[in-house]
């Protein structure tokens, strides 16, 4: 299991990051296969920062969120939660994306569109697709 850890205090390392969740979490360290860090920087130059922990076990992965939500890192709180992959030219902001089904992982928690909404946006309720409405 992969986790993400966002709003890391700066100056942690990947070493600093393996540490903290040998520590903290309470885990051997044979259970945490990789520990990194990714810097990511935007139009602005502001500098992005968060951590990958790869873990041995979908257990041991439930077991660290819970844990180093409580405990924080270094005095700061994190956030810690399941890392899921992005595609890299990011399939949603195709044309039309509003209007296709996604069935993949929500990003942000408060999405607008409801599950019948994306669902449902393509069925047509007529009979025939190609029938005109005929007004006298």
């Amino acid at each position: 299991m992969e986790l993400f850890v966002g709003y890391l205090p700066p100056g942690i390392d990947s070493g600093g990051l393996r540490t903290a969740f040998r520590r903290s979490a309470f885990l051997p360290p044979w259970m945490i296969r990789s520990a990194r860090i990714v810097q990511l920087q935007d139009r602005n130059g502001c500098v992005g920062r968060y951590g990958r922990v790869a873990l041995t076990s979908r257990l041991a992965g439930h077991y660290a969120k819970r844990f180093m939500a409580k405990r924080g890192l270094h005095g700061y709180r994190v956030s810690v939660r399941e890392f899921h992959h992005r595609a890299a030219g990011n399939e949603r902001r195709a044309l039309n994306w509003r209007l296709r089904y996604w069935g993949g992982v929500e990003r942000r928690q408060g999405e607008r569109r409801t599950f019948s909404e994306t669902a449902l946006a393509g069925i047509s309720l007529r009979a025939d697709p190609r029938q005109e409405l005929q007004l006298d």
